[in-house]
């Protein structure tokens, strides 16, 4: 049995096991509701080895938290936002739905399967670079809806760096 803490949480979505961790050190392990306690803490024990590595690899890295959020950030974030998508569409020609703006705790952006584009509201906080990569990858999901290599490739059309940023962004956290 390990001595890593964690916190599990139970979630009807979930077909599968996961275990999410955080720059701020906490390891949140998310189990289907079925599944017993006891399969959480025998996952955590094949995984030891990895959790150990990536909670040093954390440590070890200078984190930089971002904002409170406040409603004009939210208008700001929007606006901002579409401006950047008109922006890189006029490469991309793609139809999406409906722009939001949200609260994700734990996401910078998603794609929906009715091709409405969700950001977090922190997006405007981040340096233009990151910010806009986060935009791009959305953006690319409503022509291929994974993460194949015909997905990386219209992603490096406009971000040709994109793995460094992506690397950049585990710089922040949303804490």
């Amino acid at each position: 049995m390990s001595s890593i803490r964690y916190e599990i949480k139970q979630s009807t979505k979930a077909r599968h096991i996961r275990i999410t961790l955080y720059p701020d050190g906490r390891v949140v392990v998310t189990k289907p509701v079925r599944a017993p306690r006891s399969a959480a803490q025998d996952f955590v024990d094949r995984k030891s080895a990895w959790i150990q590595k990536k909670l040093e690899y954390y440590k070890n890295r200078e984190v930089q938290p971002l904002g409170p959020v406040r409603s004009k950030t939210l208008a700001e974030a929007l606006a901002f936002v579409k401006s950047r998508i008109e922006y890189y569409n006029q490469h991309y020609g793609l139809t999406h739905g409906k722009v939001s703006i949200k609260n994700h705790k734990s996401l910078w952006g998603s794609c929906s399967a009715r091709k409405n584009l969700n950001f977090n509201h922190k997006i405007v906080e981040l340096p233009l670079v990151q910010a806009d990569y986060i935009i791009v990858h959305e953006l690319c999901h409503l022509k291929e809806f994974n993460h194949s290599k015909k997905f990386w490739a219209l992603v490096a059309e406009t971000i040709p760096n994109y793995r460094e940023i992506k690397n950049e962004l585990r710089n922040y956290s949303f804490r």
